[in-house]
């Protein structure tokens, strides 16, 4: 679908000129593009971006981290372990989104 494919790479042009400006931990990094016209390139199946490798989303983490919670009390050290982990990611995206939002940019 032509029309779809344009609003894909448009929103991925977006995506990449917003990453391009933003320097920030808790933000992925965009290292890369590859030069020429987006479209043609996509059309081809040759486009590229290169960002830094993401091990696991959020949500992952978060599923394995609720397995966890199954095996630890959350009263004992490890419990208080465990909460740590989460405030320091969740803290990580609040300052993450913190930062775009000083930007001017809106990340829904």
């Amino acid at each position: 679908n032509k029309r779809l494919l344009r609003t894909c790479v448009g929103d991925l042009a977006f995506e990449a000129a917003l990453l391009k400006n933003v320097d920030h931990e808790n933000i992925i990094v965009l290292h890369g593009v590859q030069e020429g016209n987006m479209l043609d390139q996509m059309k081809k199946g040759h486009f590229f971006i290169v960002l830094d490798l993401l091990a696991e989303t959020l949500e992952c983490r978060l599923e394995k981290w609720k397995k966890e919670k199954k095996r630890v009390n959350f009263q004992s050290e490890t419990g208080e372990f465990a909460k740590t982990r989460l405030k320091d990611v969740a803290m990580g995206v609040v300052k993450g989104m913190e930062y775009l939002h000083s930007k001017k940019i809106l990340y829904r």
